[in-house]
C-alpha cells in the first residue's frame, strides 16, 4: 500500500517509464515488422500487413498525445501552491472531473499561444532557493549556477519544447476521433491526386502513407480533413516527454532521500528540428453537403 504521508512515495510509486516502454515496443515492432509479425499477431484468422502496420503507427502517434496530457497534468499539479504529497495524488486523481479537465486544457492552450506566464514566476524551493517555476518543476533542488550554460540552455529548450507540445495537443481533433469511435480513416499506401478539370492532367500528388482522414459534421454536411503524422517524430517527442517526467520525479526523490540521481539535460537538442513533421502532405479539408438532410441518430 502507498503511504501518502511520505513525499518520496509518489516519486517511487509513479510508473515513470510506462510511456517510454510502450513507445519503444511499438517502434521496434514497426521497424522489425516483417520479422515479428507472425508471432506478434498470432491468433488472427487473417493477417493484413498494411492494416496491422498502420495500426501500430497510429498507436504510437496517439501515445504521444497521451504522454503530453500526462506531462502537463503533472506540471499543472506542481504549479499549485503548497501542494504536499497527499494533495498531489488527490489533484491528479481529480483531473478526471470535467471542471479540472477544462482548467488543464485552457492552460495548455495558453502555453500554445505563448500567453502563459507561470513558467517564469519565482518559486521558493529546496533549501530556500528562489528559482523560476520551470526550474523548480524540472530540476527541483538543483542550485542554479551562473556559469552553468548547460542548465540555463536546458531550461530555455524545455520551455520551447513545451510550447511545441501544447500546440500539438491543442489541435487534437484526431486524438478525440481516436478516443471516440475511431472517427478517422487510415490511408495506408493510397495517394492523393489533384487533377486539372480542363486538361484532365495531374497537377500535384501526395503520398498518403502517413495520414488519416478525419470525419466531421460541418455546415450541414460531412467534412473530411486530411492530417499528416510522423511516427518517428512522435517517438522522439515521447522520449523527451518521458525524460522530463523522469526529472520531475527523480529530482524530488534525490532531495527527499538525500541520494544522488542522474537527470536529463537538453542543452544540445535542436527542439525546432525535433518537433518538425517530416511529411509532404499539406493540411487539406473537403466538404460534402448532401442533397437532403438525412439527420443524425
Amino acid at each position: 500500500m502507498i503511504d501518502f504521508q511520505h513525499p518520496e512515495d509518489f516519486c517511487r510509486a509513479y510508473p515513470k517509464n510506462f510511456w517510454k516502454n510502450k513507445a519503444t515496443l511499438l517502434l521496434n515492432t514497426i521497424k522489425k515488422f516483417d520479422k515479428l509479425k507472425m508471432e506478434a499477431f498470432e491468433g488472427l484468422d487473417e493477417l493484413n500487413d498494411q492494416e496491422c502496420l498502420s495500426g501500430l503507427k497510429l498507436e504510437l502517434h496517439f501515445t504521444y498525445y497521451q504522454i503530453v496530457e500526462t506531462l502537463f497534468s503533472m506540471i499543472l499539479a506542481f504549479s499549485r501552491k503548497n501542494i504536499d504529497n497527499a494533495q498531489l495524488w488527490k489533484y491528479l486523481v481529480s483531473l478526471s472531473k470535467s471542471q479540472n479537465v477544462k482548467i488543464l486544457y485552457k492552460t495548455i492552450q495558453e502555453i500554445a499561444e505563448n500567453k502563459a506566464t507561470f513558467f517564469d514566476s519565482p518559486v521558493t524551493a529546496g533549501e530556500k532557493l528562489e528559482v523560476p517555476f520551470i526550474h523548480y518543476v524540472i530540476y527541483f533542488g538543483l542550485k542554479p549556477d551562473a556559469n552553468d550554460i548547460s542548465l540555463k540552455k536546458s531550461i530555455e529548450n524545455v520551455k520551447r519544447f513545451l510550447v511545441y507540445c501544447a500546440k500539438d495537443f491543442s489541435d487534437r481533433d484526431e486524438y478525440n476521433a481516436y478516443k471516440h469511435a475511431l472517427r478517422f480513416i487510415p490511408q495506408g499506401d493510397s495517394k492523393l491526386e489533384i487533377i486539372s478539370h480542363e486538361e484532365q492532367k495531374e497537377i500535384v500528388s501526395f503520398s498518403m502513407k502517413e495520414a488519416v482522414i478525419l470525419l466531421k459534421l460541418e455546415n450541414g454536411g460531412i467534412a473530411q480533413e486530411i492530417k499528416a503524422f510522423d511516427y518517428e517524430r512522435d517517438y522522439n517527442m515521447i522520449m523527451i516527454c518521458s525524460s522530463l517526467i523522469h526529472n520531475i520525479l527523480m529530482s524530488r526523490w534525490s532531495h527527499y532521500k538525500k541520494e544522488k540521481v542522474s537527470l536529463y539535460f537538453f542543452h544540445d537538442i535542436d527542439m525546432e528540428a525535433t518537433s518538425k513533421i517530416k511529411t509532404e502532405i499539406p493540411k487539406l479539408k473537403f466538404s460534402i453537403i448532401p442533397n437532403k438532410d438525412i439527420g443524425v441518430v
